[in-house]
């Protein structure tokens, strides 16, 4: 499904409760699309499900170009991405008014474009088959989040930071998910929240640092993962609070 010319457009105007609206492919900012393109003008709690979401609109001014959130109304834009993931030449935006729940379809992907504003954020890990799923964020070269919302991990699968994110808003983990960040690479400067049977993973061998202070309720795991003999994975608190 692909987008271009001048003007706002929608992937879909109205996402009934509980209704889908399947696109088998991507879903695409062509180059020439000088507008801005948003999940729909109005949603429920129905989702728009695609393979991935490309931002490609290099002729238009505004580098966010593809707004997933809705333009109106109060609903969750939730989106179902498929292997493809979110990615382009151009960046994400999120209008902090509506928030965004993003699964995946039936397996892991990855978020390789930038993710801005400050909209409040649900990756929801468990995917729309009922399989645990990863989401990674960011590509080892593009791929972050700059924003200041608050992000909240559910399910069972995880979410791997691969990236440093300019995140300065709160990041929950909840049910049986994970939260897992590579060293060198940071989720937040805000606080994190692992809640009773989530997990805070160190992905690989090395430090990973935490810039807010972090709470462990009880049941929930702290995981350091070896990759490397040589070298133990650490965390880094700088500071900051455990409790």
């Amino acid at each position: 499904l692909e987008f271009s010319g001048n003007g706002d457009r929608y992937v879909v105007n109205t996402v009934a409760a509980s209704g889908r609206f399947v696109v088998t492919g991507d879903i695409i900012a062509k180059e020439d699309f000088t507008g801005y393109l948003y999940h729909s003008k109005t949603c429920g709690v129905g989702a728009v499900q695609a393979r991935g979401l490309v931002n490609n609109a290099t002729g238009n001014s505004d580098t966010w170009a593809f707004r997933i959130n809705a333009k109106d109304g109060t609903g969750t834009a939730n989106w179902i991405i498929g292997a493809h993931g979110l990615s382009g030449s151009r960046h994400f935006w999120t209008n902090g008014s509506r928030p965004v729940e993003i699964r995946p379809f039936d397996s892991g992907f990855t978020i390789s474009a930038n993710v801005g504003n400050n909209a409040d954020i649900t990756f929801n890990t468990t995917g729309a088959d009922g399989n645990p799923y990863t989401i990674t964020i960011g590509d080892g070269t593009k791929g972050h989040f700059d924003r200041t919302g608050a992000l909240t991990v559910i399910g069972a699968g995880k979410v791997l930071v691969n990236a440093v994110n300019s995140l300065s808003g709160a990041v929950t983990v909840s049910d049986t998910a994970t939260l897992a960040i590579n060293p060198g690479k940071t989720m937040t400067t805000g606080t994190i929240s692992v809640a009773n049977g989530a997990m805070l993973e160190v992905a690989q061998s090395g430090t990973v640092d935490i810039g807010g202070d972090l709470t462990l309720k009880e049941g929930a795991v702290l995981s350091f993962n070896y990759s490397s003999r040589s070298v133990p994975p650490r965390l880094n608190l700088n500071g900051k609070t455990l409790t």
